[in-house]
């Protein structure tokens, strides 16, 4: 078994330390049957991020989920990035209405 620290933002753990990219997948499968209409993925710039990425992505869309990979992104780009779109989005929709 593996030793993970999950909250509402990410989850935390030691890749290969017995998280492997089997238990990545089917964590991001599962998060995407959520029905998130999107899904932001960030990460730092450790060796496994690339990995884990690649891996992610691949969960949250074989549950059907859109995808914004943002690559290597510091948390406050991140959250930057999603507060500006998600205005974008809340004003597009003021006008249609």
């Amino acid at each position: 078994m593996y030793n993970l620290l999950m909250s509402v933002s990410d989850v935390r753990g030691i890749y290969s330390d017995g998280f492997k990219r089997r238990n990545c997948s089917e964590i991001c499968n599962a998060f995407g049957t959520l029905n998130y209409s999107l899904v932001v993925v960030g990460r730092d710039s450790r060796n496994s991020g690339e990995t884990l990425t690649h891996t992610v992505i691949l969960g949250l869309r074989k549950a059907e989920t859109d995808v914004v990979n943002l690559m290597p992104a510091k948390t406050f780009f991140s959250y930057q990035y999603i507060i500006y779109n998600i205005n974008l989005i809340y004003k597009k929709n003021i006008r249609q209405s």
